[in-house]
């Protein structure tokens, strides 16, 4: 009971406060004029906010400080176990990726640059102790022993990855919120269940802050979260799986995120695939991915909105149910999910194919 009661509050304080903030940030964006650059990838009106990212930040940051604080009083130990410097290293990285993506709103900084700087936020990460130390396949045999230098390098890929699935559905309105919300509740239902509860307390504090963000950016907008918004919300669905109860931490507490993430992971699969067949550099930007098909078919945003918010549920689901599944099961039940979803995939684009041509 107390633990619902403190994962409700820093969830209800994250959405007061970004609440609060995300005004004010409308205001100040149209005061001085810092709308969204448009192009024909853009699904929103032109003079659009897009320092939304900033809200989201400060709304989950507060709400963090908040828990963390909170718990050190009330010497609520089983609650938060990690120890200062991981807080601290934690910080950093959150607050690198998300200066990174609002230089990048304003300043459109190279590929090469943000790829660098993704690099040091992830570092900051894995230095506080938040990295795979054994790479294993879920009920399984495998069981691989990394060195350092494997373990951060594994830990720095996956959450650059993850980063950049999200930062890349961030096509149009309520779509990136959209999706990392829906991410964000099964998280905290599969962390708690699994008695992980700093997960489940950082997941409640995204979660707060971005359905605040969510009733200024649904459908008709009032602002963009732009790409200090979306690597946010990247780096944080990429990290929490990374803070566990005890090390040593293995790659199958990936599976899970594997699976609540599969559409957005998969979009980002078949971009590069895409921009390597026609030889383009894998950054370069298109206007081929899942929401932007939908849109092409005649579908409205809220229509596009309601099918992938429906898979986002439906793939949360079987995270869910495969959390709480045992032995060969378990993989085989991961696999059929992922090729259920990859032939979706697959149907949309060949019938994509014949609606252009």
């Amino acid at each position: 009971m107390l633990q619902l009661l403190v994962f409700t509050i820093v969830l209800i304080l994250a959405f007061l406060i970004n609440g609060i903030a995300t005004p004010l940030l409308i205001r100040l964006s149209h005061k001085h004029k810092w709308y969204d650059f448009i192009d024909e990838r853009k699904v929103h009106p032109d003079k659009m906010p897009r320092i939304g990212g900033v809200g989201i930040f400060i709304g989950f940051a507060a709400a963090a400080f908040i828990y963390v604080v909170g718990c050190h009083v009330l010497h609520i130990k089983e609650l938060n176990y990690l120890s200062k410097y991981s807080h601290l290293l934690m910080c950093i990285g959150f607050l690198i990726i998300s200066i990174m993506g609002l230089a990048d709103d304003f300043y459109n900084l190279k590929a090469g640059l943000k790829f660098v700087i993704q690099i040091i936020a992830a570092l900051c990460i894995t230095m506080g102790g938040f990295r795979f130390t054994i790479f294993s396949i879920a009920w399984t045999p495998v069981a691989i022993q990394l060195n350092t230098f494997w373990s951060h390098a594994l830990t720095i890929l996956w959450i650059i990855s993850f980063c950049n699935a999200i930062n890349l559905m961030d096509g149009m309105d309520g779509l990136a919120g959209g999706i990392a919300s829906i991410g964000a509740v099964f998280y905290i239902i599969i962390f708690a269940l699994a008695g992980n509860f700093t997960a489940v307390a950082v997941s409640a504090c995204i979660l707060g802050s971005i359905v605040a963000f969510l009733v200024f950016n649904y459908p008709p907008a009032k602002i963009y979260m732009g790409d200090s918004g979306s690597l946010l919300l990247g780096f944080s669905m990429a990290v929490i799986p990374l803070i566990h109860n005890e090390p040593p931490v293995s790659t199958d507490v990936l599976f899970p995120a594997l699976l609540i993430f599969v559409i957005p992971i998969l979009d980002m699969v078949a971009a590069i695939i895409r921009r390597k067949r026609h030889g383009r550099p894998i950054f370069s930007p298109d206007r081929e991915h899942l929401h932007h098909k939908l849109q092409d078919f005649g579908l409205s945003p809220n229509q596009v909105l309601a099918i992938i918010y429906s898979f986002s549920v439906v793939a949360g689901s079987c995270a869910l149910m495969y959390s709480l599944m045992q032995g060969t099961v378990a993989i085989l039940f991961f696999f059929a999910v992922w090729v259920f979803f990859a032939l979706l995939f697959v149907l949309l684009h060949k019938r994509y194919r014949r609606f252009r041509h």
